[in-house]
């Protein structure tokens, strides 16, 4: 069986996302339901969630299967099962990179002369809305390399299926070569309303820690303008799938826990250092689900305001 691993760069989008708002008129995102209730109708909420997630699902498995439709084709080819192409009908896709992923999968038989014309013809052929991504990474474990070949494409995000990606695998199959086009559509997971911050926040604490928590750093800020672009930036993050890794190396990482004060309730953001950063949530001393991705717009402000580069 042969083995593929890809790590695929995609482009993020983040819906309601935007410039910080001036001072005097800050407009917030507030969550889908009762932001400021203190105690949200959990059972609704979590219904709410649900179904977001549902159709967010089903978003993406169409997003997916229209992708695969779209994929254009060199003159002379015909799509076949995937048991008329054996070197690819067993192959295993990792990716890293994407959210929860829908796919789609097809099998053609092609009359082109090597692995290489073949993969270069889709190279220069993306569909409409994709294109080829240059920094993805692709290969096997085959010994002879020249045996096969891979073709990545990125796609535009959407606002439910927010990444899209997909890969071409190119082998030799008698005096033809087989393709195996997989397409896969990302979504984000909904977030709760208690994970949003509520209008009456009247402070946030933000700690730095560095250096294994030997040196910290505490932030109070009061002024309202500052408050206001905070709570802007924080709740226009969307929630994720993954989860934070490790990177193989940070000598002096940093990570940051930001507390929303307010009567109605109290919400924390802790980030770890990682190559993928995620936020964890917890509102009044809940852990929340799904965590939130990280965004440059959020964790810059923080490192801003307390005056630590940010790992």
């Amino acid at each position: 069986m042969r083995i593929r691993i890809a790590a695929v760069m995609t482009a993020v989008s983040l819906t309601g996302c935007s410039a910080a708002t001036p001072a005097g008129t800050p407009t917030v995102q507030e969550s889908p339901s009762t932001a400021d209730s203190a105690a949200p109708d959990l059972r609704a909420d979590a219904a709410r969630v649900l179904a977001q997630d549902q159709h967010s699902e089903e978003v993406a498995q169409h997003e997916a299967t229209r992708l695969l439709a779209s994929m254009p084709q060199p003159a002379g080819s015909h799509r076949v099962p995937g048991s008329k192409v054996p070197p690819l009908v067993q192959s295993t896709i990792t990716l890293s990179g994407l959210d929860r992923s829908e796919t789609a999968t097809g099998f053609w038989l092609v009359p082109a002369t090597t692995t290489h014309s073949l993969a270069d013809w889709y190279t220069l052929n993306p569909p409409a809305g994709m294109t080829s991504d240059p920094h993805a990474i692709g290969g096997s474990m085959n010994s002879d390399r020249s045996q096969s070949d891979d073709v990545f494409y990125s796609g535009a995000a959407t606002s439910s299926a927010r990444d899209s990606a997909a890969i071409i695998e190119v082998a030799p199959v008698g005096a033809q070569m087989g393709v195996r086009i997989t397409v896969l559509s990302s979504w984000r997971p909904a977030r709760p309303a208690a994970s949003y911050t509520p209008s009456d926040v009247a402070a946030v604490r933000i700690e730095a820690l560095r250096d294994a928590h030997k040196h910290i750093v505490t932030v109070a800020v009061t002024d309202p303008a500052a408050i206001a672009q905070l709570r802007h930036a924080y709740d226009a993050l969307s929630g994720t799938h993954a989860l934070g890794h490790s990177c193989p190396v940070q000598l002096h990482p940093t990570e940051y826990q930001v507390t929303f004060i307010s009567r109605t309730r109290q919400v924390v953001a802790t980030m770890s250092p990682s190559c993928e950063p995620v936020w964890t949530v917890a509102a009044n001393g809940t852990a929340l689900e799904p965590a939130l991705r990280d965004a440059a717009e959020f964790s810059t402000l923080v490192s801003k305001l307390t005056g630590t580069p940010a790992s």
